[in-house]
């Protein structure tokens, strides 16, 4: 399904993620968007979530046994758009699986061969469903913390990029913050991997790095770099080769 910074494609960040995370640990990734990352990690206890209610009330949905829909039409799409009742899946599903880009509620996505969005989000959903077995799906903010009584072994974070637009309206993101709550949350002991384009202000190590085109158009030959960061504050453990 179509989601605007969804991880399609990413088996080098879920491999490194299986390879660090402890046996018996527990995963948490508190920007779990479309959950492409945590339905492939191998771990017996995985949290994940996310403020932006449509996306995670779609997953839970799907998790619980919810059909999507094989076709909707624009009219459709434009009632649920001026709706936008945030409980209701098919929010989600409308918003991000049928909108350009899968940016959320920016226009009925349409191409001129007639591609059936509909369809293909709800196939791509269904697919998922088995893999998204058993993952501790929650509405919440990172700020808000964890909400367990233990420290998870591993957190994974996909934040909103330093110089792009949170995801389905939010107003803005505090990188400084964020970064500051990584910090804090390596000190309470576990391992804290981000992805960015962007080193912070805080001591970190690269994991993994991969450099792409920045635009789909061929005559666009301006690239940029992802990187998968490691926090290293106040650790003589060191995983990642520097920048």
């Amino acid at each position: 399904m179509q989601y605007i910074g969804g991880k399609n494609g990413c088996g080098d960040i879920v491999r490194i993620i299986n390879e660090l995370l402890p046996t018996n640990g527990s995963y948490w990734e508190p920007f779990v968007g479309a959950g492409r990352i945590i339905q492939n990690v191998k771990c017996k206890k995985r949290y994940g979530s996310d403020l932006h209610e449509p996306i995670i009330k779609l997953l839970r949905s799907v998790q619980e046994g919810w059909l999507p829909p094989s076709k909707v039409s624009e009219e459709e799409y434009k009632k649920w758009m001026k709706k936008k009742d945030e409980s209701h899946p098919m929010v989600g599903f409308c918003g991000h699986g049928l909108s350009f880009g899968g940016r959320f509620f920016q226009g009925y996505a349409r191409n001129a061969e007639e591609w059936c969005y509909a369809s293909s989000a709800r196939c791509s959903l269904l697919a998922q469903k088995p893999f998204l077995a058993g993952v501790d799906l929650r509405v919440r903010d990172y700020l808000s913390g964890f909400w367990k009584d233990f420290q998870p072994s591993l957190i994974y974070c996909d934040p909103p990029y330093i110089g792009t637009k949170p995801v389905g309206g939010e107003t803005s993101f505090c990188h400084e913050s964020f970064w500051n709550w990584c910090v804090e949350q390596h000190r309470k002991g576990s391992l804290v991997l981000v992805s960015e384009y962007t080193k912070p202000n805080v001591p970190v190590s690269v994991v993994w790095q991969k450099t792409m085109q920045r635009k789909l158009r061929s005559k666009d030959s301006s690239v940029k770099t992802e990187y998968l960061f490691s926090l290293d504050v106040g650790t003589k453990r060191k995983v990642g080769f520097g920048l």
